[in-house]
């Protein structure tokens, strides 16, 4: 991820048209902590790294909500980097390569997260990624990923298109391949959770239960294999293998 190219203005340019910032920061924050707070190591010595921040919700919730003082990420984009450090102060650093600063870093990281990036990087480039990624976790360390789900019916094709910057699209069986083929095992794909706290949670998670139901019944009805995620976001967790160093 070399190429900065429809990145350098992302936040004012793509992200700015998705809806109130601030508002779409807090919620999107609580169902990060509900998707992801189980995926995080016991200990918060370790360093962590997150890949595109964003807005920082992630970011945030590591540092300040969860003690994950080493916490950090890298981005391309100047205007991410500036946007996130004006929340957390030396949090985020500007990378012109993605894949060299992962490859420079060898075996630093406990956790590394990609939430909406790999759908970004072009086809050649994903493998080289996906390994330099292995490559700056730490033994025993994990990879998690979210990406858009193409096996969703109602929500697939408009996450796909809607970013002209997207350069893929993942169903549960690709990105399975994709992270295994780097070296990954341990891949486990599952849901993103819905943080119940306002009463309208309560209408969206009885929803996505309907909908989920109503695209098994496809699945079914066309003789295809039904995925374990229906949801519109595709969340997974890859582990390095070896045991952690100590």
């Amino acid at each position: 991820m070399g190429d900065e190219r429809g990145f350098e203005d992302y936040l004012s340019r793509h992200m700015a048209h998705l809806g109130d910032a601030e508002r779409y920061r807090a919620r999107r924050k609580r169902q990060l902590l509900a998707t992801y707070a189980r995926a995080l190591p016991a200990s918060r010595d370790g360093e962590l790294l997150e890949i595109g921040p964003g807005y920082g919700q992630w970011l945030e919730a590591l540092r300040t909500d969860l003690g994950f003082a080493r916490a950090v990420a890298v981005d391309v984009s100047t205007e991410v980097v500036t946007f996130c450090n004006r929340i957390l102060p030396g949090s985020t650093v500007h990378v012109a390569d993605t894949k060299a600063f992962l490859d420079q870093n060898a075996g630093r990281f406990e956790r590394i997260f990609a939430f909406h990036v790999l759908e970004h990087v072009p086809r050649a480039e994903l493998a080289p990624l996906l390994r330099a990624m292995w490559t700056a976790l730490r033994p025993g360390g994990y990879g998690v990923i979210e990406v858009p789900n193409m096996a969703n019916p109602a929500t697939g094709g408009y996450l796909r298109y809607a970013d002209l910057t997207h350069e893929t699209g993942f169903a549960e069986t690709s990105l399975r391949q994709a992270l295994e083929t780097a070296g990954f095992e341990n891949v486990q794909c599952f849901e993103e959770r819905v943080a119940l706290q306002l009463p309208q949670d309560l209408l969206t998670i009885a929803f996505r239960a309907a909908m989920r139901a109503a695209h098994r019944f496809v699945y079914r009805g066309y003789q295809l294999p039904v995925p374990t995620v229906l949801g519109p976001a595709l969340c997974a967790s890859a582990r390095r293998p070896g045991a952690p160093a100590a």
